[in-house]
């Protein structure tokens, strides 16, 4: 698995993306979890307070009557409300009167008095008491509970909505890249494709070619400058290697040309020597013939022509 430095510059960003997603995606499911648990007390106390009021209200004569028939049509309207638990009506003695379980719960306790208006809860549940007054006159009591059941089902709701967001967000971000990532990631490829050129090719004159006056264009024509001026050492190496191959040229012929006039006078001075020497032995070969002594020593002349001799023979 590669790290994610050795990654391609493509992919580094989507996984930038997907990372600030999914970080953005957590810091708001927590931020709905704490509000749902912060407020889902509040919000139940409030409705069970207001529904105790509303059924209390269009009970109120059927409960001064004793018309448990009506008191029961009433209560049977709650399972529409199924976070419900049970609810109750009680006597102005606080003796029970009707009452209503919810299906899934048939042996639900209900208290067997009427207590306190007061909320409360009790584990899971929130229950609350709420006394019935008609011209001033006590009526009765009436009792609801409910349950948390209500914030679970929000809770899968809100999970739902919060994955679906999620992958939402992932996919509109990779769309979002795709569409987007040739003016971020389109420069960095150029000029690292460039870049490469002049490193591989050794071709000095290429240019990288800037896209915006932003850190990409500014770094393009900073690597346009280094290039620049790596062309002109280059050019000035080569001019100089040329002149410095010229003048040891110039200076070969020339030496050249010392050579053969250095031979030309050993030439010349070697045969003047050889005629001298001759000349001499001629003389010393008259004054023999006329019995007299030679006057030029060419004791040096035979050695050398022996040393030749013995040369040209080995």
């Amino acid at each position: 698995m590669k790290r994610f430095f050795d990654l391609p510059l493509r992919e580094k960003m989507l996984v930038i993306i997907l990372i600030t997603n999914g970080a953005v995606v957590l810091l708001l499911a927590i931020a709905l979890l704490t509000y749902e648990l912060y407020t889902f007390r509040g919000r139940m106390e409030t409705k069970l307070a207001g529904l105790c009021e509303i059924v209390g209200a269009s009970c109120a004569y059927a409960l001064a009557t004793e018309d448990k028939s009506t008191v029961d049509r009433t209560l049977s309207r709650l399972a529409m409300s199924p976070e419900i638990v049970c609810a109750a009506f009680y006597r102005h003695d606080g003796t029970p009167f009707p009452s209503y379980r919810r299906p899934a719960d048939p042996h639900e306790m209900i208290p067997a008095s009427a207590g306190s208006t007061e909320e409360r809860n009790i584990g899971r549940d929130v229950e609350i008491f709420r006394m019935i007054r008609h011209d001033n006159r006590f009526l009765g009591t009436v009792y609801a509970r409910g349950d948390r059941g209500a914030l679970h089902a929000r809770l899968r709701v809100g999970a739902g909505i919060v994955l679906g967001t999620a992958l939402m967000m992932a996919v509109g971000g990779a769309v979002i890249l795709l569409m987007l990532q040739g003016s971020v990631s389109g420069p960095i490829l150029e000029l690292a494709r460039t870049v490469t050129d002049f490193s591989e090719q050794k071709d000095y004159s290429v240019r990288a070619e800037p896209h915006g006056a932003d850190e990409i264009g500014q770094l393009a024509d900073n690597v346009n400058h280094m290039f620049a001026q790596i062309q002109q050492r280059d050019e000035a190496l080569t001019r100089t290697h040329d002149e410095l191959e010229a003048r040891v040229e110039q200076r070969t012929e020339a030496l050249g040309r010392s050579n053969e006039e250095l031979e030309r006078f050993n030439r010349l001075a070697v045969g003047r020597e050889h005629r001298m020497i001759e000349l001499k032995q001629k003389i010393n070969d008259m004054l023999a013939e006329s019995d007299r002594d030679p006057v030029f020593d060419l004791s040096f002349a035979e050695g050398e022509g022996a040393t030749n001799e013995s040369a040209e023979q080995s």
